[in-house]
């Protein structure tokens, strides 16, 4: 059986071509894809290029003073950053702080309570144009979660800016960044103190393309 390859395989459709950025070897991307800085063969290539660049001041999620402290939900060590130590509660992750609250803050009384905009999303979510936007999101972070890198996992739109406080930019393509379900529980509820990381990120890539 011949292997088609390159312009010669019916399912090139324009593809664009790019090298691996660890080993070199030439690949093929869809054209929306060809707005990043790297590229790999596999999770291989990837894996041993980020070995070798992203250390220290290099690596995204860089902090060299973590904090340890303790969830207040089952009592297991947490590592945080400065910035975060503020906060009243901490929490292993979205599991911990779901059943803490379960136990602690009910209805009207929680400060997060937003009455019926747990149907107005399950709706919007359901409409061509919010499928649409998500869909760019996607396209525009490559498939890949923003907090870890990770590819080929459960990924979720997250949208930047809170959906229920700003209704005017819940379909912003700006105002979405693609997270993976591990990543994004693990900054439920504290999402404001992202915004501005997200935001950087999401206009390097806009710069790009």
């Amino acid at each position: 059986n011949k292997v088609w390859t390159g312009k010669k395989n019916p399912r090139w459709k324009n593809k664009v071509q790019v090298h691996c950025s660890h080993c070199g070897k030439e690949k093929y991307v869809h054209p929306c894809e060809a707005i990043y800085k790297n590229y790999f063969c596999d999770k291989e290539c990837k894996g041993k290029w980020q070995t070798a660049n992203w250390q220290g001041k290099d690596a995204p999620q860089w902090n060299p003073d973590k904090i340890v402290v303790e969830c207040n939900y089952c009592g297991k060590p947490k590592t945080i950053w400065p910035a975060q130590i503020k906060r009243k509660q901490h929490f292993c992750d979205v599991h911990c702080m779901g059943k803490w609250n379960s136990e602690n803050i009910t209805g009207e009384l929680c400060s997060s309570w937003k009455g019926g905009i747990t149907d107005e999303r399950e709706k919007e979510r359901k409409t061509p144009e919010y499928k649409e936007w998500r869909f760019m999101v996607y396209g525009r972070d490559n498939y890949t979660c923003q907090m870890c890198s990770e590819r080929g996992v459960y990924l979720h739109a997250h949208h930047i800016r809170k959906f229920a406080e700003y209704p005017m930019l819940r379909l912003a393509v700006f105002n979405g960044i693609t997270l993976c379900r591990k990543c994004h529980g693990e900054i439920f509820g504290h999402e404001e103190e992202y915004v501005d990381r997200f935001d950087a990120l999401v206009k390097e890539k806009e710069a790009i393309a």
